[in-house]
């Protein structure tokens, strides 16, 4: 570029020196133009010095103009980085024809291009110092043709070949610039490799979450079905078969309906540059490319939901939902006192109180708080009742209960229950009577306790047993006062006369409702106490032992194990003494035995039973025989 621009300024000299002295053009010797290529600096200062002589030698009167000129160059060539320094020369003929003035403009108009001589530089011997130099002067096709002048004066431009050269040193530049060694780098496969290696060689941080099963039927977990474990995969085919329960394809993790568990190992990603090499043979080059490099990988638990896929994020179990088979049933209610009799002829049965579009009540809230019962055919006497309490009999047993609930079958209802200190429903098996309990608020329950037993009174009637009568529990024993321990006893072992019941696995206890005795003119005499029978009806007796005594005393093992025995004296014995008490002349005669129907729990230690009369009772276990 820099040969074809010293060209133009060349031209451009010569042109200024035809405008300003009316030299011709073709006077100028084209051919001491220096269009040598720059090699190197030390030859690039050699040329110089001899340009500079040639200079001094043929046109001294000129030296300051010279100067001028040349210093223009050259401080072109400093802002070109270095471009040759070879200068362009017109001949010497036109130096010596030419006026000092003419001399002088040629130099200013030399003076903006790069390496314009003055017009009196010899070109002879500037060709040679080039050529010594060892540089080439330029062909006309490598310089392109320079501007004639025509037979009028003028200048005719010709077009030159420089932009040609130009490209075709910026060509030569960028082969060399690609021509490098890039053996150090890997390729786009080998990179590719690496990375891939690099990632196989992270550990995988294990986040999963252990995923357990529950099967559920109406919000409650079907007992031995909590946390039962789970696999990867479908979780429909999971679902256990459970005797009375049909599985209705709920499936739900925290509310949400999931199909499947699995786990996944996730990544965490980051745009990385890498250099890499790319062509073949002598057009390999560098390029620069981007990828996504894994930094870490963790494996957790996910699950298929119906809108996507969710990450579990801790121990979980998944809900199974089951429907109970239910066996279609019915139940009625019944209004009775608290010995289960009746206390409307009128109310046997009546219908449990399910409200339009409820299936589920809470007993107490349901039925009446209060009852008015007629006394008589007029209906005038009536008696008020308050609510106490509902239950339903087990194997002959109160069970008391808080709430029902009824489910739709094929042709009508199965009915649950809730019992009392539960919050599970427990299905009825069966055609079930619901006993509501009312009571007409007359003193019908006493209790006596003390460190060994507690012992509660339930009359039948409250009339039955004057308000003021005392109830006491007397355990009788060798060492009591009063009583004859041996006598019931012996009643106890039989004829025989074996001693296979003693003190030490038997239990007597004397429960009385006891008073004061009436003198003839309706005072009271508080120093003669006499014992009360229930005017009719019977008495519920419930015992609670504080000791452990049914375990611990007796060894009875089962509940069944335990017995009552009611030990009455003979109505013309017990006539003869105010007391069970006092009789204390009697033998085993004198003793009825009776056996009492009797519910006993060894666990809590408790004695249930009824009773028409009150004297001495005896709690044995069965399982000790007689005569042993």
């Amino acid at each position: 570029m820099r040969k074809n621009y010293r060209t133009l300024v060349s031209v451009v000299a010569a042109a200024a020196m035809f405008l300003s002295t009316g030299m011709p053009i073709s006077a100028v010797n084209a051919e001491t133009v220096d269009m040598a290529q720059d090699t190197d600096p030390e030859s690039r200062v050699l040329e110089e010095t001899k340009q500079d002589e040639a200079s001094q030698n043929e046109a001294p009167q000129d030296q300051g103009t010279a100067e001028a000129a040349e210093s223009a160059g050259s401080e072109a060539q400093a802002e070109e980085g270095g471009a040759a320094s070879t200068e362009n020369s017109v001949s010497a003929e036109s130096s010596s024809a030419a006026p000092e003035q003419a001399g002088e403009e040629s130099a200013e108009a030399a003076a903006p291009g790069e390496g314009s001589t003055e017009a009196e530089s010899v070109s002879a011997e500037s060709t040679e110092t080039s050529t010594e130099s060892g540089t080439q002067a330029p062909s006309e096709s490598s310089t392109g043709a320079l501007p004639e002048a025509t037979a009028d004066g003028s200048v005719e431009e010709t077009t030159g070949t420089a932009a040609e050269e130009t490209t075709g040193t910026t060509e030569e530049a960028t082969e060399e610039t690609t021509d490098g060694d890039f053996s150090d780098l890997p390729t786009e496969e080998e990179l590719d490799a690496q990375i891939q290696e690099e990632e196989d060689a992270l550990e995988t941080k294990d986040e999963t979450a252990a995923v357990t099963g529950t099967a559920k039927s109406n919000d409650t977990v079907i007992v031995g079905y909590a946390g039962f474990p789970l696999e990867e995969g479908g979780l429909s085919e999971q679902a256990p078969e459970i005797d009375g329960y049909t599985f209705n394809g709920g499936i739900t993790l925290d509310g949400v309906e999931v199909s499947k568990i699995f786990s996944e190992v996730e990544t965490t990603d980051e745009e990385r540059t890498y250099s890499v090499r790319v062509g073949e043979d002598d057009k390999v080059q560098e390029e620069t490319v981007t990828r996504d490099v894994v930094m870490g990988k963790t494996k957790v638990t996910k699950a298929e939901t119906a809108n996507g896929v969710i990450t579990i994020s801790g121990d979980s179990s998944v809900v199974f939902t089951y429907d109970e088979d239910h066996t279609t049933t019915t139940l009625t209610a019944e209004y009775v006192d608290a010995f289960g009799d009746p206390i409307d002829a009128d109310q046997e049965s009546v219908s449990v109180p399910f409200a339009e579009g409820k299936d589920e009540i809470t007993l107490k809230e349901s039925f009446p708080e209060k009852l008015q019962v007629a006394q008589d055919e007029s209906g005038k006497k009536v008696k008020e009742y308050t609510f106490e309490s509902t239950y339903i009999r087990e194997n002959d047993e109160k069970v008391y209960v808080t709430a029902v609930r009824r489910v739709k079958t094929g042709d009508g209802y199965a009915y649950e229950v809730k019992k009392d200190g539960s919050d599970d429903y427990t299905e009825l098996s069966g055609d079930t009577t619901l006993y509501v309990q009312y009571s007409d608020g007359q003193k019908a329950q006493y209790t006596y306790s003390d460190v060994n037993v507690t012992v509660t009174a339930t009359l039948q009637h409250a009339n039955a047993i004057p308000d003021d009568a005392r109830f006491i529990v007397t355990q009788v024993t060798p060492a009591t006062d009063g009583y004859n321990y041996d006598a019931y006893m012996d009643a106890l072992n039989g004829s025989e006369g074996d001693a296979a019941y003693d003190e030490s696995n038997t239990l007597l206890y004397d429960i009385a409702f006891l008073g004061y005795a009436m003198d003839a003119d309706g005072s009271i005499d508080t120093s003669k106490t006499i014992e009360y029978q229930p005017a009719e009806g019977s008495v519920k007796i419930d015992i609670q032992f504080h000791r452990n005594q049914l375990s611990g005393t007796l060894g009875a093992d089962e509940d069944s194990d335990v017995t009552v025995t009611h030990l009455p004296l003979k109505d013309e014995v017990k006539a003869e003494s105010d007391t069970t008490k006092d009789a204390t002349a009697i033998s085993a005669d004198d003793v009825e035995v009776e056996e009492v129907s009797a519910d006993a729990s060894v666990a809590d230690n408790t004695v249930h039973f009824d009773a028409q009369k009150f004297s001495v009772y005896a709690i044995n276990d069965s399982n000790f025989p007689l005569g042993e």
